[in-house]
């Protein structure tokens, strides 16, 4: 697994020293990245995938969760935009299929929003509260050490909340 593969950039060692430094940074900017290439049409499937995320990212260490965490995120909001859309498309009897768009590189690797998907018709077991419930502890998470990061994380939450919970169920639950 490739996670396991990381690890030793994912998670600060008692052996190593660490030195906080441009190229700290641009390494852990690349990790965070990583978390963007790890989709999957399954809502369920990539759930889990970003689950394993979490685990390794809350593992790393402070300094290194500033970088990783926002990423993950952003991966969680994509994820609850996509559920949103599985829901919309469950009862269309025909292959719907999502918008395709274009990217201005052809070499990057596929994601939720630039290839074509089917959407999921299957149960999905991830409801929105779970989901940003799990943003909202990551959010947690950061704010210490990267208190504008996590404002600015906060605001996406919020506004992911308003585009898929149409009950507004979730903003009651985490006191938005």
């Amino acid at each position: 697994m490739l996670i396991h593969f990381l690890q030793p950039i994912l998670q600060d060692s008692s052996e190593i020293t660490l030195t906080v430094g441009t190229d700290y940074e641009l390494e852990q900017r690349h990790v965070a990245r990583l978390v963007h290439l790890a989709v999957h049409d399954d809502p369920n499937y990539y759930f889990q995938m970003l689950e394993m995320f979490r685990e390794q990212f809350y593992n790393g260490g402070e300094n290194r969760m500033k970088y990783t965490i926002p990423a993950l995120v952003i991966a969680y909001t994509k994820l609850a935009r996509y559920i949103k859309q599985c829901h919309e498309h469950r009862n269309d009897g025909d292959e719907t299929e999502a918008q395709e768009t274009t990217t201005s590189e052809d070499d990057l690797p596929p994601t939720l929003h630039d290839k074509k998907l089917k959407f999921f018709k299957g149960q999905i077991n991830v409801s929105y509260s779970k989901l940003f419930q799990l943003m909202k502890q990551a959010v947690e998470k950061i704010a210490s050490a990267a208190p504008e990061t996590a404002l600015r994380l906060n605001l996406e939450i919020v506004q992911s909340i308003s585009e898929v919970d149409e009950q507004k169920e979730v903003s009651q639950i985490l006191h938005f």
